[in-house]
């Protein structure tokens, strides 16, 4: 309600508005500013009522902190009107608030802006010159004010912050927070140089003068110029230090070293003095068992048939014999008992000396065994029990456990030739190529050994063989096929030794003895070392005619 006065000086009552049309109805003061305008101040701010013609309210203009009435909330009845310069002066504890009711007809001015507030961190600080903040001091905020009166609704404010922004930022205001002041703030800011600039630009385009606050955020103790420097130095300092102290270290190190040089020195000298006199020891134990080697080989040789001997029962026949070391654990047999002649290739337990004497002491009982002129089979089941005795190998704790592999073919003569042939093997097989045909036939053995774990009573079977003219046979032991060798370094095997023979077998005796030989060699290669003891006879089933 307000009161005025009538034609009849009498003040009555009239009703203007309700509080729906006010910012708040929390009034404070009220004052006209002409026979058409009341102006109301409220908790929020400055209404401005126009009134019409008949007394009624025609429109109401806010006026709030935005639009430059600041404070919002004035104190009770503190207003003034000056009835010569029309302005109205309104009171708060934060001072007077002057309204100037020209100005709203003075669209053509451009927006007026200031800074109300300015934070660091959240606290608000004075803005006197350049402000000066550490590093830590990186989040700020500016509440600032524009004065607009003809249409501050119609304003738009900008901010930029110089040494981040290189363009301007529109603010976006809330258009819910009528009585608060316009904010702008920063976070996470960088140690440099910053200025923060701000304007507002009416509805008609007009800007306001731009208005600033320089500031500074130092670096971080850690960044300084001084800190690094005095690192740098305390580096070098460090630096220097550790190269002395190693210097002296190394001095005292060296000393030492050659204190323990001159002391091992003199070990090593005498060491090598003995190792010298042992090697010189060595050399002519070695020289002394090499010669007794050597000259077991001589032995070993002696009792070795003649080849001559297999030369002249077989004419077209090779002995191809290369032991692994000087002496050989392989020996073959042949000898002419009566009207039958007998050949064995066999493999004793063993290469070298061990090997060596084996195959004397096999050689030996084989002899004694075919002296009785019977079947291979039952040659070797006297080989077997004769090895086993010499050897005790029926006596576990005296007996050792070494045998051997033997083939044993017998051939017997037959008005001036050779006819029928009898084989007999344990584990070593015969290998017969017939004539013109590439196929390698093979006699399987018994699968047992002479000697070691058979026992005495073991039977060992004899195979008949019909042999025509031309073809071969051919009895080894498993040395040659046992060789690693070839691109895969593996074992030559079976296969690839029967192949050779197949390619070989037109060939003459010699020439097949050649062959093998050759083909041994490039298998084995340079690089590898024979693995054991190598023995191949071979005979081709032709006598002169």
């Amino acid at each position: 309600f307000v009161t005025a006065p009538a034609a009849d000086h009498v003040h009555r009552f009239r009703y203007l508005c309700g509080e729906e049309h006010l910012a708040s109805g929390n009034i404070s003061s009220l004052v006209f500013e002409n026979d058409s305008v009341l102006l109301a101040t409220t908790n929020r701010g400055l209404d401005r009522i126009l009134l019409n013609t008949t007394g009624g309210v025609k429109s109401v203009a806010h006026f709030g902190v935005k639009s430059g009435f600041s404070p919002a909330e004035t104190n009770q009845n503190a207003v003034c009107h000056d009835p010569v310069t029309g302005n109205v002066f309104f009171g708060s504890d934060l001072g007077v608030t002057i309204y100037d009711p020209s100005e709203l007809n003075r669209s053509s001015l451009a927006p007026s802006i200031r800074i109300t507030s300015f934070r660091v961190n959240g606290t608000p600080v004075k803005t006197d010159g350049i402000l000066k903040l550490s590093a830590g001091e990186n989040a700020i905020a500016a509440d600032f004010v524009a004065v607009s009166l003809s249409n501050p609704e119609g304003n738009r404010y900008y901010a930029k912050l110089v040494g981040m922004d290189d363009d301007w930022n529109h603010l976006v205001i809330d258009p819910q927070l009528n009585d608060a002041f316009l904010r702008v703030s920063f976070k996470g800011l960088q140690p440099g140089r910053y200025t923060l600039q701000l304007k507002a630009v009416n509805a008609a385009g007009l800007s306001s003068l731009v208005t600033e606050q320089h500031f500074v955020i130092a670096k971080p103790f850690y960044r300084t110029a001084w800190f690094i420097l005095t690192c740098i130095a305390l580096g070098f300092l460090l630096v220097y230090l550790f190269f002395r102290l190693r210097e002296k270290q190394l001095v005292r190190d060296k000393l030492r070293l050659e204190a323990i040089v001159e002391r091992r020195t003199a070990e090593v000298v005498e060491s090598k003095r003995k190792i010298e006199a042992q090697k010189e020891l060595l050399q002519q134990q070695k020289l002394e068992i090499t010669d007794s080697i050597n000259y077991s080989k001589r032995i070993q040789n002696a009792i070795l048939p003649e080849t001559a001997t297999l030369a002249s029962a077989f004419p077209h026949s090779f002995i191809l014999y290369r032991p692994k070391d000087i002496v050989s654990g392989d020996f073959y047999f042949f000898e002419n008992v009566g009207s039958r002649f007998y050949l064995a290739v066999a493999d004793c337990t063993g290469h070298g000396v061990p090997g060596a004497f084996m195959s004397m002491v096999g050689s030996k009982e084989l002899a004694d065994a075919v002296g009785n002129g019977e079947d291979p089979g039952l040659v070797l089941a006297r080989l077997n029990r004769n090895l086993r005795r010499t050897l005790k190998q029926n006596d576990e704790n005296l007996g050792i456990r070494d045998g051997m592999d033997i083939g044993l073919l017998m051939v017997e003569r037959s008005q001036g030739r050779w006819g029928t042939v009898s084989f007999s093997g344990a584990n070593r097989p015969l290998w017969i190529l017939r004539k013109g045909t590439g196929v390698v036939e093979e006699v399987k053995p018994t699968k047992t050994a002479i000697g070691g774990f058979t026992s005495d009573s073991q039977v060992f079977k004899t195979e008949q063989v019909l042999l025509g003219e031309g073809d071969s046979f051919y009895m080894f032991s498993d040395g040659y096929a046992d060789q690693f060798g070839g691109q895969s370094d593996k074992k030559m095997m079976t296969r690839r030794f029967k192949d050779m023979l197949v390619r070989a077998g037109g060939m003459s005796m010699e020439l097949q003895k050649q062959k093998l030989e050759d083909y041994f060699e490039s298998w084995k290669g340079p690089e590898h070392a024979q693995v054991d003891d190598v023995l191949v006879i071979g005979v081709r089933w032709e006598f002169p005619a």
